[in-house]
């Protein structure tokens, strides 16, 4: 059954994310980015449109999480009859190839765990092959393939992939899916453990060096967001990071606002006064042309106006000659004002 949309978590690589159910399972996922077709896609559909669950083969008591300050490491803790365990998920720094790191850690207790892989891909439409080795699975169709390394043993059963395991207070299973082109080898392993810890490390680091900081937690601010809303934020590292959005960040806005008008404004004012300035040119450049242009129309308009009255007088003349009658054949013959215009407008070529 498909959760609500707010019973998800987001883990990302700057390139592609995830969603991640409170019930341990990646319900969608594309890969290698955001414009790729799913290969996990329940969301959208059943188990068998992809999905990759980590949970505790018992009842779940009771479920919480949060994200580790500043990242999108993202810890669900699962309380069951048996004892404490916590799952940390998070997409790896994308070096090159796009890596889900998931880590089970024992919190109290020995408990009992399911694991549930189930890679579709095309939105479910196309089921893999599947190699299957003690620790390590790859799976592809097509241009695409995905490899799971695991700490425990992965079987193929039904054309999903299972592993059952338990863990003790202490102890930890990694898994790290990796997705490459299916005609190329499969990348080296990284360690799982190291790769959460470097996303931590990536974070401190540019809290450090980055000295503008537009919105995040200040000193002396209490709570952990306004609204429910984490508002997501890119940094240099390449991480994505959840940065709450406070209610006292609204005066420094204000104020940044401010201040990039007031900065701005001195080239504003010059930009205009250069665009002024630009016009007047074009003006006084064009009104000689519009003059000229103006008093060639009038010439042409009077010499038609004469070449007018020269023809009524001839009409007049040959009418007159003829003893009132109609203008004889031998005549000259009378021009039409097409004819006039013609003369006028060789009497006045164009500009």
């Amino acid at each position: 059954m498909t959760l609500r949309i707010e019973d998800y978590g987001l883990i990302g690589d700057m390139h592609t994310a995830a969603l991640v159910g409170i019930d341990g399972s990646i319900d969608w996922l594309c890969l290698p980015r955001f414009d790729s077709s799913a290969c996990f896609a329940h969301l959208l559909g059943t188990e068998e449109n992809g999905r990759w669950r980590i949970a505790p083969a018992g009842n779940v008591v009771a479920a919480t999480r949060r994200y580790r300050p500043s990242t999108l490491v993202l810890e669900t803790d699962f309380e069951t009859a048996d004892g404490v365990v916590r799952i940390i998920d998070c997409m790896a720094l994308r070096e090159s190839h796009p890596r889900i790191v998931r880590v089970v850690e024992g919190v109290r207790g020995t408990v009992p765990m399911s694991v549930r892989l189930n890679p579709r891909f095309d939105y479910g439409k196309t089921a893999p092959w599947v190699i299957a080795k003690d620790q390590v699975v790859s799976a592809g169709a097509g241009p695409d393939a995905v490899e799971l390394r695991a700490d425990v043993p992965i079987t193929l059963r039904e054309r999903r992939l299972e592993a059952e395991f338990s863990v003790r207070a202490g102890e930890r299973a990694c898994f790290v899916l990796t997705w490459y082109l299916s005609w190329e080898d499969a990348p080296p392993p990284i360690d799982a453990v190291d790769a959460v810890a470097q996303l931590g490390v990536a974070t401190a680091d540019h809290s450090v060096r980055d000295q503008r900081r537009p919105l995040g937690r200040e000193p002396g601010v209490q709570g952990d967001r306004v609204s429910g809303a984490l508002k997501p934020a890119t940094v240099e590292t390449g991480l994505v990071v959840q940065v709450p959005l406070f209610v006292n960040q609204g005066d420094k806005i204000k104020v940044r606002v401010e201040d990039a008008a007031e900065k701005a404004a001195p080239t504003v004012r010059e930009l205009s006064a250069k665009a002024a300035e630009l016009v007047a040119v074009a003006a006084d450049r064009a009104a000689p042309i519009a003059k000229q242009a103006g008093e060639a129309t009038a010439g042409a308009s009077s010499k038609l106006a004469v070449r007018s009255r020269e023809w009524a007088a001839e009409i007049r003349e040959q009418v007159a000659s003829n003893g009132g009658g109609a203008a004889t054949a031998t005549a000259t013959e009378p021009r039409t004002a097409t004819d006039i215009a013609r003369d006028v407008a060789e009497d006045n070529p164009p500009l």
